[in-house]
């Protein structure tokens, strides 16, 4: 019954397109140390404050667009059952350093839909350095990520947000800008990011790591097999057998044992970053994929991965009221005064929601598909880390200035070309107000969270519900401005 709900989410989603210290809780779980190994790629590419450049060379890239451009795809099978992946070759200039025959593909769903509906066609792209020549690496690294970030006008959120994971002390993928360009013509900003691989693995867990999975499962326990196959066929590292997943799954379940098979610390710190910044295409949301999963002598953890959609970004309100629109148009029975009122009273209902979503019940969807968390807040020291965790997140990260930090180091790399060229649907000119929007968003949320914290919003979905006049103002705030999916998808 779970697959099924699940798939019918899914189908939902792409039909509409597409207080004890912080210390001392620390100290009640102990944790096996995992010493990693420094990457030169980490400076090679992932240097604050320098901007990559890159250029790919490719005879017949137009060729190679114009068969993504064309291509059809069923989003619901390819992302239950991602389907082989196709590389062309090309040749890459990497800051100077030459690379050749390297495997190149187009990445993601919403972003490759939204390239191809609005017809910039700046793909998210993948290179692969060993793909035509086997052991090609550039300074260590197998895989490289260039995110597009074609539906987020900040072109930020994802890089705040490993920001944040790095900031409270979990392991998150390394990620800097590059200027693009293709055969020596200017393409577009991009974020370059490390994919969650053996590399990634390597590097935060040493040469021992463990086996990784990347899920679309609430990681609720459950006695049936079925019910865990879009965990156990989503595996990208086998090194145990799944049994080890399972039962950390069961332990939760009957919160028994829990620290035996789970990496608690490291799955709260995980959550408070997902809590903060809304990532409703994510676990928090009703799909819930986009996070990795990983395994080490028999206890799991979480691994943070794609945020441009987080901050809001899955706002449903404009889809709902568009459709009621067109129920109503075919009916003869639309207003078109009563219904801008009620879609702007929507909208601003929505984003109330979301930045006042409830900590200790995070979630959009059914809580019953969301036991793995909230088994783990039965446990009051770990609620208690928890809450410690939200509160550095609020008061030290976002009220003490990091997230300012990091605004402004971004701004500094790319305030100057990012939004420019042909190849964008945000232009350079959307950039401030997204970026001022994402402050606001945080400085909310963080406000919020610490209300929450004090007990002066309540911390439930059910508590809330019955006290809607405690919860911040959001009237101020258009989180669209930072990236509207339901416009880009239908233009």
């Amino acid at each position: 019954m779970r697959i099924l709900n699940r798939r019918i989410h899914i189908a939902m989603a792409f039909t509409l397109l597409i207080s004890s210290s912080l210390t001392a809780c620390s100290e009640q779980i102990e944790q096996k140390p995992h010493i990693g190994i420094p990457a030169e790629y980490e400076t090679a590419l992932f240097t604050d404050g320098t901007l990559n450049e890159i250029e790919i060379r490719m005879d017949d890239w137009d060729a190679f667009i114009e068969k993504e451009a064309t291509k059809e795809h069923n989003w619901i099978e390819e992302i239950l059952s991602p389907p082989e992946k196709e590389y062309d070759a090309c040749d890459i200039r990497i800051n100077g350093d030459e690379i050749q025959n390297v495997g190149i593909r187009t990445k993601g769903i919403y972003s490759l839909q939204t390239a191809v509906t609005t017809g910039t066609n700046k793909f998210s792209l993948v290179l692969k350095f060993n793909q035509f020549t086997d052991k090609q690496k550039y300074h260590g690294l197998r895989m490289l990520d260039l995110n597009s970030c074609l539906l987020d006008a900040t072109s930020m959120k994802d890089a705040v947000t490993y920001d944040m994971f790095r900031f409270i002390g979990l392991p998150a993928p390394l990620c800097n800008y590059a200027k693009i360009s293709v055969n020596g013509e200017y393409f577009g900003c991009y974020l370059a990011v490390e994919p969650v691989g053996k590399d990634f693995c390597k590097r935060n867990y040493g040469e021992d790591y463990g086996s990784l999975y990347k899920p679309m499962h609430d990681l609720c326990y459950s006695r049936h097999s079925d019910d865990y196959e879009y965990l156990e066929k989503m595996v990208k590292i086998q090194r145990s057998p799944f049994s080890r997943v399972k039962n950390a799954l069961k332990s939760v379940h009957q919160q028994k044992d829990i620290e035996e098979h789970v990496n608690v610390d490291a799955v709260l710190k995980y959550m408070a970053v997902q809590t903060m910044v809304v990532n409703l295409d994510g676990l928090t949301g009703e799909i819930m994929h986009n996070y990795y999963l990983y395994e080490s002598d028999g206890r799991i953890s979480l691994i943070p991965w794609d945020y441009d959609m987080a901050f809001g970004g899955m706002l449903s309100s404009d889809e709902k009221m568009d459709l009621q629109k067109k129920e109503a148009q075919e009916n003869g029975t639309f207003n078109e005064d009563a219904w801008r009122i009620e879609k702007e009273a929507a909208n601003i209902a929505e984003v109330r929601q979301i930045i006042n979503l409830p900590i200790d019940t995070p979630f959009i969807g059914e809580l019953s598909e969301r036991e793995f968390f909230l088994n783990l807040l039965e446990n009051e020291a770990y609620k208690a880390q928890y809450h410690a965790y939200l509160s550095e997140l609020a008061e030290t990260y976002v009220k003490g200035g990091k997230l300012d930090e990091a605004i402004d180091r971004f701004t500094a790399e790319i305030g100057e070309i990012v939004g420019t060229g042909e190849h964008t649907y945000y232009k350079s000119g959307d950039f401030s107000p997204a970026v001022a929007q994402l402050r606001l968003f945080l400085q909310r949320k963080a406000e919020s969270v610490i209300c929450q914290l004090n007990g002066t919003i309540p911390t439930t979905r059910d508590e809330q519900a019955n006290a809607p006049e405690t919860l911040v103002d959001t009237s101020d705030i258009n989180v669209r401005l930072m990236g509207d999916l339901w416009k880009a998808s239908t233009e």
